[in-house]
């Protein structure tokens, strides 16, 4: 809040709770996500979707460098990309420095299927927001951002 003032407790009401909401919508946009994929005949949950896209964004990024652009641990993030390496949308190559380390790259199939996903996402995007304005969405952005970086200051610091 802007005055720094802590909400005034009321009565316990999980409703009014900012988490609870973020968890609600997540949980509603997940099932749509899923409903638009299958519609499409998409195979890629939303998970392996951002990763696609961060690989899009930057390519060859370590496998740790990926959990932490989406917040994954590092078994989940293993989970993800043995499962997108079986349906052969990235590969994971060795470092060729640190042996240790393998660079995961999106591969032509990958990349296909991001271009096709991507003008579905937009769309949803758009009937998500809608009734929004642009100011509503970049305020709401500024909160998450402020959220997150409370959460992370206080708890992983």
């Amino acid at each position: 809040m802007t005055d720094n003032k802590p909400l005034e407790h009321k009565e316990f009401t999980i409703d009014d709770g900012i988490p609870y909401r973020i968890y609600r919508s997540w949980r509603l946009i997940r099932f749509m996500f899923f409903k638009i994929a299958q519609h499409n005949g998409i195979d890629v949950t939303p998970e392996q979707l951002f990763v696609l896209v961060k690989l899009a964004e930057r390519e060859g990024q370590s496998q740790v460098e990926l959990g932490d652009s989406v917040f994954n641990d590092r078994p989940n993030m293993k989970r993800i990309l043995d499962s997108m390496e079986e349906k052969q949308y990235v590969e994971r190559r060795p470092h060729p420095v640190d042996k240790r380390k393998h660079r995961v790259f999106t591969t032509e199939k990958g990349k296909q299927l991001l271009a096709e996903a991507i003008p579905h996402v937009l769309h949803t995007r758009d009937q998500i927001y809608e009734g929004l304005s642009h100011d509503d969405v970049v305020h709401a952005l500024k909160v998450f951002d402020v959220i997150e970086s409370n959460i992370m200051k206080k708890f992983f610091d």
